[in-house]
């Protein structure tokens, strides 16, 4: 449906992707008008994931993270129109920016230990790369490297030449390397 709360958020994470954040916001602005606060998915859960996504892209993970605050006590009740468990993965890479492993790992662990809540989709692969980088940050080389060998097992069939996946590889083969 054109005006649905699934096309403006879909529309704005698109825009967040291509790093069309004006237009991202554009679309956000009119979702606004169009939604009043009583829609309280949508303006607790959908925008302040919008939001945080765009913060980050334009690195500012404060400012995700600050999004985010409202969209805590919902983190388990995702609206159709986001992916499950965005609240909780946006955070973590928010944290990650700042360096703050411990608070990184812990919104990760979320959503890899809630899979009927967060059930199969990208936000969990993507959350072992997550919790490998956090336990880097902490210092947690063995439990970092068990969580790149998990990411990386799960995306043995992934296309080669995905730049996430480069990136994890480089980052696992230098952490292996540090360690030896």
């Amino acid at each position: 449906m054109p005006n649905s709360t699934e096309s403006y958020s879909g529309g704005a994470f698109a825009l967040v992707r291509a790093g069309d954040f004006r237009r991202a916001e554009e679309l956000l602005k009119e979702a606004t008008k169009r939604y009043p606060p009583q829609h309280t998915l949508f303006n607790n859960v959908s925008l302040p994931s919008i939001r945080a996504a765009i913060a980050l892209g334009r690195k500012k993970p404060g400012e995700g993270i600050r999004e985010l605050q409202r969209a805590a006590p919902y983190d388990f009740t995702q609206p159709p129109d986001v992916l499950d468990g965005a609240t909780m993965y946006y955070r973590g890479v928010a944290y990650l920016e700042l360096h703050s492993g411990n608070e990184a790992a812990a919104q990760f662990r979320k959503i890899l230990d809630n899979p009927g809540t967060v059930p199969i989709g990208i936000l969990r692969p993507l959350s072992h790369l997550g919790l490998a980088r956090a336990f880097a940050v902490t210092g947690d080389n063995d439990k970092s490297l068990a969580e790149y060998r998990e990411f990386l097992a799960l995306w043995k069939n992934a296309d080669r030449d995905l730049r996430l996946l480069h990136e994890a590889k480089a980052e696992y083969a230098r952490l292996s390397d540090s360690v030896r």
